[in-house]
Formats: structure tokens, sequence, C-alpha cells
């Protein structure tokens, strides 16, 4: 059975929106990104990977949380 994956977000008192991905192996979580920015018409303005990415390398078993910060597009 696969670990269950998700996104987590959180919208502060300012607007600005932090994501992260949770259940995700390795590098899987790096398209997520683009999904939010496309779910919340706005780009990233800060990505960082947690220490859980690092050491899900080459261990299949531990899960990925990558942290996201997107801010809303200037049209």
């Amino acid at each position: 059975m696969s670990a269950r994956r998700y996104l987590k977000v959180s919208v502060g008192p300012d607007g600005t929106v932090d994501a992260e991905t949770i259940g995700f192996v390795g590098s899987s979580c790096l398209p997520q990104v683009g999904v939010l920015e496309d779910i919340l018409e706005a780009v990233a303005t800060e990505s960082a990977f947690t220490a859980d990415y690092y050491a899900a390398q080459g261990v299949s078993q531990q899960d990925t949380t990558e942290e996201t910060t997107v801010a809303g597009r200037q049209n």
C-alpha cells in the first residue's frame, strides 16, 4: 500500500500562501509546485527542501516534504 500524498496549504492574514507536499518521495514533489501555481494563479517566491527530502534519497519508504511560498500573479 502506498503512502497517502497530499498538499497542505495555509493562507496567512496578509494573503501569503504557504504550502507543503506531504507523502511524496524524493523529487516526486517537484511537479506539485507548478500545480499549486496554476490553482492559485500565483508564482512561487520561495521553495526549500526539508531534511525529509534529503533523508528520502535512496530510502523509498521515507516521506518527503517540500515547503513553498507563493504570491499572486500581477496581471
